[in-house]
């Protein structure tokens, strides 16, 4: 399956998370060369190009070896590509990496529980990340469960 466009949902002016991921992507390769991200990731240049043009997705490991390694900040998956406006802003100054880091540590334990046959591919994992990062999102009292 390839990406050819991400579309907007025109009604709210929020990007979908895929478009958030890709456009993180390219703002890392505006930054950098993409040598260096071919490297750290391990691909060839033909993978690289069909990540540049969204053809295909990056993986969740993917995401997280380029936020480690080049200490990138994570993509703003809580304010979903919006700017953040009244309630929203206080989610917004919740740290974001924080956030993601619990997600996908909680993703990742709920994953090694299952057998090993029932267990998601790293995009599927991703995606329940960005799943409880909308659910944060959506219901900011939801950041209250974490701490009990």
């Amino acid at each position: 399956m390839s990406i050819e466009a991400f579309p907007e949902d025109t009604e709210s002016g929020r990007l979908d998370h895929e478009q958030i991921v890709h456009e993180w992507f390219l703002d890392l390769l505006r930054d950098r060369p993409e040598k260096q991200i071919a490297d750290i990731l391990g691909v060839s240049s033909s993978k690289l190009w069909k990540l540049k043009k969204g053809q295909q997705r990056l993986k969740a490991t993917e995401l997280v070896i380029l936020h480690q390694r080049l200490d990138a900040p994570l993509p703003d998956l809580v304010s979903g590509g919006r700017k953040s406006t009244g309630a929203a802003s206080s989610t917004k100054k919740t740290d974001t990496k924080s956030l993601f880091d619990f997600a996908y540590d909680r993703v990742c334990d709920l994953e090694r529980r299952k057998p090993e046959e029932q267990r998601v591919d790293e995009f599927e994992r991703l995606e329940q990340v960005f799943h409880i990062l909308k659910t944060i999102q959506e219901t900011p009292e939801a950041l209250e469960l974490k701490d009990r």
